[in-house]
């Protein structure tokens, strides 16, 4: 499965590569936020946030020790396709589709760069459980 993740979210690269680049006329798009040190996971942690976690570390190419609920995007210096990709992973990875206006919620800005600061692990499972509770799944491909 960890690696139809992956294939899926790359076979689609290009058309989100496209959407991402029309999108680039937001703030602080293609800035680097700077690197901090990000500590290891945590106790108490859901199940989703888990596997949000180990998703995120797959996706990102980092180590899963580093990833806790709190880290967020730009602690892992994801870029605005990371988060595109990322989002593509997990509704692969839970079955559920994730609205476009739910990725503005989650970003919480129009600005890239602050949107990185905003996601979380913890806020990406909050958004997935939302979306299970609500009972959505992905559509089928055509």
């Amino acid at each position: 499965m960890k690696t139809s993740i992956l294939n899926r979210a790359t076979a689609i690269r290009p058309l989100r590569l496209a959407l991402v680049a029309i999108a680039c006329g937001l703030a602080g798009c293609g800035t680097e936020p700077p690197a901090r040190d990000v500590a290891a996971p945590t106790s108490g942690t859901t199940a989703t946030e888990n596997e949000v976690c180990r998703i995120a570390a797959e996706l990102l190419g980092v180590d899963r020790a580093r990833l806790r609920p709190e880290t967020s995007l730009a602690e892992l210096r994801a870029d605005e396709l990371d988060f595109v990709e990322l989002i593509m992973a997990l509704e692969e990875g839970f079955d559920v589709s994730i609205p476009d206006d739910e990725h503005e919620i989650v970003l919480g800005s129009e600005n890239w760069q602050q949107g990185m600061k905003n996601i979380t692990m913890r806020k990406l499972a909050a958004t997935i459980d939302k979306r299970k509770q609500a009972g959505d799944k992905l559509r089928p491909a055509p």
